[in-house]
This record gives C-alpha cells, sequence and structure tokens, in this order.
C-alpha cells in the first residue's frame, strides 16, 4: 500500500493533470507532473486521453460543437436538392463527416428515396411501357 505522502503526490498530481495538458503549469511543476504520469498507470491513462481530447478539439472544434443541421436541411443534402447553397452543402457535409447520427439520418433518406424510386418503377412500368404486359398511360400518336 503507498504510504500517506505518496498518496498525497498521486492525488496532487492527478489533479493538476489537466493544468499539465492546457500548458497552465509552471515548467517545474509541469515537470513533476509529467514525472509522475510516466510513473503512474492511472495517471497516465487519464493524461494521454485528455491529450487526444485537447488535440480533437482543436481540429475539429468548431465541427464538433456545430448545432445540427435542421432535419429539412439533411434530407435536401441527403437527396442533393439543388435549393441549399453551396455554402450550406458544405456546411451540412462537415458536419455529415463528423456526426455519426447524421451520417445514419442521411443514409436512411437515401435508402428511402431509393426503396420509394424503386416500387413506383415496380408499379408504373407496366403501365408506362405495355410491351411489358398492362395498358398504356401514354396514348398512341396517330400519324
Amino acid at each position: 500500500m503507498p504510504s500517506r505522502e505518496a498518496q498525497v503526490e498521486h492525488e496532487e498530481a492527478a489533479s493538476r493533470l489537466s493544468d499539465l495538458v492546457f500548458e497552465r503549469l509552471d515548467p517545474d511543476s509541469a515537470t513533476q507532473v509529467e514525472a509522475h504520469a510516466e510513473s503512474c498507470s492511472e495517471c497516465r491513462e487519464v493524461m494521454d486521453l485528455m491529450r487526444q481530447l485537447h488535440t480533437e478539439a482543436a481540429l475539429h472544434g468548431s465541427i464538433l460543437f456545430a448545432e445540427h443541421p435542421r432535419s429539412e436541411d439533411l434530407v435536401k443534402f441527403a437527396t442533393a436538392d439543388d435549393e441549399l447553397s453551396t455554402n450550406a452543402l458544405a456546411q451540412i457535409a462537415n458536419h455529415v463527416r463528423t456526426c455519426a447520427d447524421c451520417t445514419e439520418e442521411a443514409a436512411l433518406v437515401r435508402d428511402a428515396m431509393a426503396s420509394t424510386d424503386a416500387w413506383w418503377r415496380k408499379l408504373l412500368s407496366p403501365l408506362l411501357y405495355p410491351g411489358r404486359g398492362g395498358a398504356s398511360l401514354i396514348p398512341k400518336l396517330a400519324v
């Protein structure tokens, strides 16, 4: 069991990990906390995770914390509707790249559209193309 002194060191170092990651410690304190984290697997894991999150937030923060697009706009995006401006399309595309929920929703819209298109083609095909059975809805032109 670690000594009381070691526990205080651990608790103090653990409480200062975020300060280390965000570079808010003076050089001596940073060295001490870093040294503790190198010898303590628990603190090292926490520090590595904090650094990873800090890096991701720096790289993708504006996208990660952006609001979700409106459902109507996500449907327009998924169906390549030309009503959306180029800027709106780019913003939604960036969001969809990083948001699993919106990626799934766009895929569901695309799948639904594909199913609907196939259903209509199957329903109307015999009526539009009488050679394949059924009466034509397109009147024959008299020549």
